[in-house]
């Protein structure tokens, strides 16, 4: 899933906006698989807001999916899944909070 996400977010062109202007990725990455499934963080900004460093966490294992396609990797279903929620979240206004501490990620 996160090798999915990277190729798509930081390699890939994923041309996601806020107000109307591009996102820039910079990390995806996987947090506490040690004690389970673990989570997905991506760290990313907003062309209009270049201080303002902001974090989505999303499970790294989606839900059982009894009619799956068995020719299709689950993990990288889920990726997929994960990736057109933030685009949604983040097209759709509000979109990200109007505040930020520097130094400090703001999750949405």
């Amino acid at each position: 899933m996160v090798r999915h996400l990277r190729r798509t977010l930081l390699e890939g062109d994923p041309q996601v906006n806020h107000l109307g202007r591009p996102v820039r990725f910079e990390e995806v990455r996987l947090e506490g698989a040690g004690s389970g499934a673990g989570s997905v963080v991506i760290l990313f900004r907003a062309f209009d807001r270049p201080g303002c460093l902001f974090g989505r966490r999303e499970d790294a294992v989606g839900p059982h999916e009894p009619w799956r396609d068995p020719q299709r990797d689950a993990s990288e279903g889920w990726a997929d899944m994960v990736w057109i929620s933030l685009m949604e979240d983040l097209e759709t206004p509000p979109a990200l909070p109007k505040g930020c501490e520097p130094g400090a990620t703001t999750w949405v």
